[in-house]
């Protein structure tokens, strides 16, 4: 239905403005000619191929970026954007990571351009922005077409026009823009204030200017690596991955690699057995760092592979697992420990500044265990610059957050990602039955359930709970409190499940047991009088979970984790009643080497069998077989057959059968 209403609009857009333009208007101060080399690297005329990479950046006047035919009919399809000017005056579009081709000996690319479709009833003063960052500085700049004026930086309402970056006048003249590790870039839409204008443009043949197109055929690398790395314990933490190294493909045809781990050698990656951690690893990164997470220190041995995918003849294709590229390992590999979150019945949850309810479990504290940033080298566990305890609580309908922040300048900075503040970024699914990870482009979308909720302590009131670090987020049902004082500030929050629950899914439910996604930063700024001050403005970050991946921020898969905990003595002293359903929760740990736990839960008297069963579906044991009355219920396997023979290494299944009731959940036994 939503693919149709795009079209229905799209479809008015185009009759209203009677724009069936065969030939782009050009616009801008670097202008392709019928003689420049040049390479279009991305022209969206294959719907198999989505929006290569090209996503939604910032501003919620960009509602949804997506691929859809071309409704000026100049070709097949075309990058469509779903743009409401009500929302917000911007809204911007782009691609991190992209390869220009200089290097510190030879020039690459001299312009980067789109052709861009303004419907007719475009907002004449609006903006259409084309802008870049270098990777390296991260230095912006930008060359703005205002829709409606005339001249090389206007842009013509109801026509195609081609919008250019001149990269080599940037590089030439401003020595802080680097373009040695490619850049980001993309456009920006920006509006005039109380500007309500809502349709569809769309972008097509972003090109590179002064770049030919390659011509070679993709292969997996050959020169993969594994070294386990570890960090300096903060708080008596010890943050361990592994550190995974490729070199990339020798000529430069804009693919991607992907990253699979597996307890066991990797020969397909498309196996059961086989995990896959990342995709869309852009070229320049040639690294991957991967944790793993339990409560068992004993560790696993564990195998890494790395394919490439990329274009070839129109399709895109990923390269298969060759000698060099797969079967790095065993690495053996001690796992972090994740966040522990109580799942509790009731949290006597009140906005007043106290964490008084949050202490009561104390094993929901958690401290950081890393510190980032140029202010980094003069932190200790003793620091009062900037310090955190904080706590996180369960319930079936909410998450709640509570934090307490020692910061010697708590008064800096509007938005949370460069202010002083919190960022969680977090994911509401279970993380152990995933045979791939949620990667770039997946936060806020309609099938997955991935955000960053970020706390601003010196916003205006009202605008202090935002989206992606910055947007203020009017979000239903939640209930916050910011308490600053001279030395620090508090944050706690109840954020309802069902407010943030995507289009597509069911509002998530926690069980015990289960893994979700977790990386918290806090953010300090102590303004322009710190000698640590750079351009970045915060220069002290706060982590707990996660390690450097490139865009961590975006990436899901590259984020810590936490465990829905099992419920405290102190609860369970409150709250002494029957299970509010009947289920089978996933076993714990997962993968397992020896043994497992396996919990579940009874609303009423039942004949109750606990069956284990191997992958051909054959029955390898019974646990349980007996008559239970209602409640909660745990019991070990430890991986014996019924014959008292140790299993082998594999996918095992438990069922759990209750009268007329039945689930099942996967097991993992690895050696």
């Amino acid at each position: 239905m939503k693919q149709l209403s795009h079209l229905l609009l799209i479809l008015l857009t185009v009759v209203l403005t009677s724009a069936f333009i065969q030939s782009p208007v050009m616009a801008g101060s670097a202008q392709t000619s019928e003689t420049d080399t040049s390479w279009v690297i991305a022209n969206f005329e294959t719907e198999s191929l989505g929006n290569m990479g090209w996503t939604k950046q910032w501003g919620a006047a960009l509602v949804d970026v997506f691929w859809f035919e071309d409704q000026t009919e100049r070709s097949a399809g075309a990058l469509t954007l779903d743009i409401d000017a009500s929302l917000e005056v911007k809204g911007a579009f782009g691609k991190d990571g992209l390869d220009i081709f200089w290097t510190e000996t030879e020039e690459g690319a001299t312009a980067i351009s789109f052709d861009v479709f303004i419907p007719g009833d475009f907002p004449e003063g609006s903006t259409i922005k084309v802008w870049a960052q270098d990777r390296v500085n991260w230095t912006w700049v930008d060359y703005k077409y205002v829709v409606g004026n005339e001249g090389e930086l206007g842009a013509v309402a109801g026509d195609w026009n081609t919008v250019t970056f001149p990269l080599k006048e940037v590089i030439d003249n401003n020595a802080a823009f680097i373009p040695f590790s490619g850049i980001k870039t993309g456009i920006e839409f920006y509006f005039l204030d109380g500007e309500t204008w809502a349709g569809y443009a769309q972008v097509d043949n972003i090109t590179l200017v002064g770049i030919a197109p390659p011509a070679a055929e993709l292969a997996s690398p050959t020169n993969v690596a594994v070294v386990p790395d570890s960090s300096e314990p903060v708080f008596d933490n010890k943050v361990r991955w592994n550190h995974i190294t490729w070199t990339d493909f020798p000529e430069n045809l804009s693919e991607t690699y992907n990253i699979y781990v597996s307890a066991y050698p990797i020969t397909d990656v498309n196996s059961d057995l086989v995990v896959k951690l990342d995709s869309a690893i852009p070229r320049g990164v040639k690294y991957y760092n991967h944790q793993l997470y339990g409560t068992n220190d004993l560790g696993l041995n564990l195998y890494y592979a790395v394919t490439t995918s990329g274009l070839s003849n129109g399709s895109l294709i990923e390269t298969p697992v060759v000698p060099g590229s797969s079967n790095c390992g065993p690495i053996l590999t001690k796992p972090n420990m994740p966040v522990i979150v109580p799942l509790v019945q009731t949290f006597n949850f009140i906005a007043d500044g106290n964490l008084g309810e949050f202490a009561a479990f104390p094993e929901a504290l958690f401290k950081p265990d890393r510190i980032g940033g140029p202010a980094a080298e003069s932190w200790d566990e003793a620091s009062t610059d900037c310090n955190m305890t904080g706590y996180l609580v369960m319930d079936n309908d909410n998450f709640y957050a509570g934090f307490n922040v020692i910061d010697d300048d708590p008064d800096n900075g509007s938005v949370a990602w460069e202010g002083d503040g919190v960022d969680i970024f977090t994911g509401f699914y279970n993380l152990i039955p995933l045979n791939e990870l949620h990667g770039l482009g997946t936060m806020y979308t309609n099938d997955h359930a991935d955000y960053r909720f970020s706390f601003a302590v010196n916003a205006d009131p009202g605008s202090q709970f935002q989206k992606n670090g910055y947007e203020a987020w009017d979000l239903d049902g939640l209930d916050m409190n910011v308490t600053k004082t001279a030395n620090g500030y508090t944050i706690e929050a109840k954020i309802p499940f069902a407010s943030v629950r995507p289009s597509l899914l069911a509002k998530f439910v926690p069980e015990e047991g289960m893994y979700f996604p977790l990386k918290i930063d806090v953010n300090d700024n102590d303004g322009e009088n710190d000698p640590y001050y750079t351009s970045s403005v915060r220069t002290m970050t706060l982590h707990t979970g996660g390690v450097d991946n490139d865009q961590n921020w975006l990436r899901p898969s590259t984020w810590g984790q936490a465990v829905i905990g099992i419920p405290t003595a102190v609860e369970e002293q409150q709250e002494a009643q029957v299970p509010a359903k009947m289920a089978l929760f996933q076993n714990y740990p997962n993968p397992f080497n020896p043994s497992t736990t396996i919990t579940y839960d009874l609303t009423k008297q039942a004949q109750v069998k606990i069956e284990v069963y191997d992958i051909l579906g054959q029955k390898l044991a019974t646990l349980v077989n007996a008559k239970q009355a209602a409640g909660s219920y745990s019991i070990v396997w430890n991986g014996l057959d019924g014959r008292g023979a140790q299993a082998s290494a594999g996918v095992y299944f438990v069922k759990l059968s209750a009268d007329d009731f039945e689930q099942i959940q996967k097991m993992i036994l690895v050696k």
